[in-house]
């Protein structure tokens, strides 16, 4: 095969292959700090339309079974008792 190129060919094809690996090499810090920015972006995205939000989720105190358990009277309740005396 490499028989029927020519050698002027063959020549320009290295030159041409020595060129792209020349360009290859100045241009790989530059692809690194776009892929380095898209991955960071991505994240940023991710983050942002996270549907999660653990705030919703967290729980303020005890609830009303905890209340009921352990006999403690609400705020709500001592105000209707409040207000039923003060009639």
């Amino acid at each position: 095969m490499s028989s029927s190129l020519s050698p002027s060919f063959l020549c320009s094809a290295s030159r041409i292959e020595v060129t792209m690996l020349a360009v290859q090499r100045l241009i790989a810090p530059l692809r690194r700090c776009v892929v380095g920015i898209k991955m960071r972006c991505s994240k940023l995205i991710a983050t942002a339309c996270d549907p999660y939000r653990p705030e919703h989720h967290y729980m303020r105190g005890p609830g009303p079974k905890w209340f009921a358990k352990h006999g403690v009277v609400t705020i709500g309740q001592s105000f209707e008792a409040w207000r039923i005396k003060a009639y």
